[in-house]
């Protein structure tokens, strides 16, 4: 079963609650500060740091194959990625155990008051993805990142165009020459904790749409802050992502050369024969609200930075509310071109 946190006074299970910010007691309604916690399994945690223990819960999708580890006093009995009812309960042991944890600052109620008011100005949103049954469906996860420290040793070449003044007699206007130049930029760049999702479930550009989180707010991970919430397991190491982060720092470190150039040398073609040593990565959990609707044969996704508040969707689009709107409108428009086709006449 998952870790207990118990309440000092009574004995009953401590929830973390982002509302309040504290580990509440739903029995006595105690309310004590996480720091003020004393983690019961803190010393075997201290012997194990890279992996979860043996006590903790996995709930695994016998439809989409999602795997999400479970909290203190929570079960799943529908899966956030498919809708699906087809849940397998185990214990999970081994894989990587975050280093950091940024804690929920949205709790139930603002997830909610939030979602409502991304649904409010889409009238053509369908009635059952913002009905009672589809809010209850929100999600407080986790979500798993490697967050890298990526240095660069850039060596570019770059070709740009430059334009310079030819003279030309005194009664007529310069002439304008263009040409081709090369020219080699170095340098020592230095990228740190750039976020790259290690969940196989959620999509990368839904995420980041979401960010950025503040690694400020980051605790050292305590499973006191998993009590009532959900996480996504690790799906990738850090070692199988150095592609994917290799990829974005290329950009970056382009961009950057790029930049350094103005309107008057405009960089046509570069070169890169920088180096990119292997990073370090640490490995986290961020906190989201997420949300599934299925219509048709198409998933759309709902998700909410759960410490920022940040909204982003997919946006479902009812065929019978487009449907009205246009036997309206044309109620509206056929009658009055009718009048003014009258009045012509």
């Amino acid at each position: 079963m998952a870790i207990s946190i118990k309440c000092p006074n009574c004995a009953a299970n401590l929830l973390f609650d982002p509302d309040v910010k504290k580990m509440v007691c739903r029995f006595c309604g105690s309310e004590i500060q996480p720091e003020d916690i004393d983690d019961p399994n803190a010393e075997r945690a201290d012997r194990a740091l890279d992996e979860w223990g043996d006590e903790t819960e996995i709930y695994s999708c016998g439809s989409c194959g999602a795997e999400v580890i479970v909290g203190q006093d929570l079960s799943a009995t529908f899966c956030a990625f498919c809708g699906s009812p087809a849940i397998i309960s185990s214990h999970y042991t081994g894989g990587t155990k975050p280093g950091a944890i940024i804690p929920f600052n949205y709790g139930w109620e603002e997830a909610e008051k939030e979602f409502k008011k991304w649904c409010a100005k889409k009238i053509f949103l369908p009635g059952k993805f913002k009905s009672r049954a589809s809010i209850e469906k929100l999600t407080p996860m986790y979500v798993p990142f490697w967050l890298y420290d990526h240095p660069v040793d850039i060596n570019m070449i770059v070709k740009k165009y430059t334009i310079r003044d030819v003279p030309t007699l005194a009664e007529e206007p310069d002439l304008q020459e263009m040409g081709i130049i090369e020219c080699r930029k170095r340098g020592l760049l230095n990228w740190e904790k750039v976020p790259i999702v290690a969940s196989k479930d959620m999509d990368d550009m839904a995420i980041e749409m979401i960010e950025p989180f503040n690694y400020a707010q980051a605790k050292p991970f305590e499973m006191k802050y998993m009590a009532g919430f959900f996480a996504q397991r690790c799906a990738f190491s850090r070692q199988e992502l150095i592609g994917k982060i290799r990829e974005r720092i290329k950009c970056y470190a382009k961009d950057a050369v790029m930049e350094s150039f103005n309107d008057e040398n405009i960089p046509v073609n570069v070169e890169d024969y920088s180096l990119y040593p292997i990073p370090n990565a640490e490995f986290v959990l961020f906190p989201v609200w997420f949300l599934t609707y299925t219509q048709g044969k198409r998933k759309y996704v709902f998700l909410l930075n759960g410490q920022t508040g940040s909204v982003a969707g997919d946006i479902p689009i009812s065929p019978v509310r487009v449907g009205l709107f246009a036997i309206g409108l044309a109620a509206v428009i056929l009658p009055a071109l009718y009048f003014l086709g009258g009045l012509l006449l």
